[in-house]
């Protein structure tokens, strides 16, 4: 029999039982939960628990199985891709680790120690890495950017009006834009978890990018620099360039060390020299383009090569430049700036000629 409970301490009132009991505690044994209006099992379960194990989901109206998610495998794919996403932009950033704990392909710098992306990514994982800040993240902005920016951009700012050779001009944006793009692919994806195989392939693409600017892009500097010599000479040159050019790509593909492929592409960088001092050999008063340029656009790479394969300055200071400012950020770096002045020296080369003629 229920009879009512004195006021307690806190002034509340309860019904309680002849046993002492509130009769709230018999309803929650009961399956009835007063203060939240829903049912519960014996073990404490909502019901509405039990329902969507059983198959219903009272809150949208849908039968789902235990293993069923949402009924399109593409919407799952681009809501975890969500997810992910905005994991990143409330700053839950993916965990980093050290260079111990990455595979032995990953590990081309042993002065670089920390803040590697994990070596298992996906496809988007590996994309939506460009959001967060890794020891890749340098070497992808400071080619994606300039890539872009070219691609966009440096068809407007040739004189195509002032030229007679356009075909350069065409060589000349796809020897700027290929090594940018190759390189931002590599530096993305080279974590993805099919692992070295796909490694090694994405560095092949890297070295294949360099070598269409060592090849397409010096084109115009070739031809310009021989215009003042007979054609059997200016020819005679440009064929044996095309296959020293051809035999540097076979020689790169195949090297095993970073100081190989850099040499291997020195070969061109010479016969680049040779090129250019037939040309200041040959020039007469009043004929002369702008030579800086042509001087720079090799320095620049020249001087960044050096620097990468001798891993400078983080060979002096182990782990302090694992974020920014690495041997292969300023090398990087330095690729773009030989590439404007390559820019500025083409389209002086190509006004030159058509002057010229």
């Amino acid at each position: 029999m229920l009879f009512k409970r004195p006021d307690n301490e806190n002034g509340h009132n309860g019904d309680v039982n002849s046993n002492g009991k509130s009769s709230s505690e018999i309803h929650r044994k009961n399956g009835v939960n007063h203060n939240h209006g829903k049912s519960f099992d014996q073990d404490g379960k909502l019901s509405s628990e039990i329902h969507r194990k059983n198959g219903v989901n009272h809150n949208h109206g849908k039968s789902f199985d235990q293993d069923t998610i949402i009924d399109s495998s593409d919407d799952s794919r681009w809501i975890n891709l969500r997810d992910k996403f905005l994991t990143m932009v409330h700053l839950k950033i993916p965990k980093l680790y050290n260079i111990d704990e990455v595979p032995i392909y990953l590990r081309f710098n042993p002065y670089v120690k920390n803040n590697y992306r994990d070596y298992k990514l996906t496809f988007w994982q590996s994309i939506l890495s460009w959001f967060y800040i890794h020891n890749e993240t340098v070497n992808i902005l400071s080619h994606g950017i300039p890539f872009i920016y070219f691609l966009l951009l440096m068809p407007q700012h040739i004189p195509w009006n002032q030229i007679d050779h356009p075909i350069f001009a065409y060589f000349h944006i796809i020897g700027c834009i290929s090594p940018w793009l190759g390189s931002c692919v590599y530096h993305t994806f080279m974590n993805h978890r099919s692992g070295v195989k796909l490694y090694q392939q994405l560095l092949k693409w890297d070295v294949i990018g360099i070598w269409v600017t060592q090849s397409f892009g010096a084109s115009s500097t070739i031809y310009t620099s021989l215009i003042l010599y007979s054609a059997w000479l200016r020819y005679s040159f440009i064929l044996i360039y095309t296959v020293i050019a051809i035999r540097v790509l076979q020689l790169t593909m195949s090297a095993n060390c970073v100081w190989k492929r850099r040499l291997g592409f020195g070969f061109l960088v010479g016969m680049r020299v040779i090129a250019f001092f037939l040309r200041i050999s040959a020039i007469k008063p009043g004929q002369a383009s702008p030579l800086i340029h042509i001087i720079m656009q090799e320095i620049w790479p020249v001087l960044g090569a050096v620097i990468s394969a001798a891993r400078i300055p983080e060979r002096w200071f182990p782990g302090y430049f694992d974020i920014a400012l690495n041997s292969h950020n300023l090398l990087h770096i330095m690729v773009v700036l030989g590439a404007v002045h390559m820019h500025l020296a083409t389209c002086h080369n190509l006004v030159w000629l058509a002057k010229l003629k």
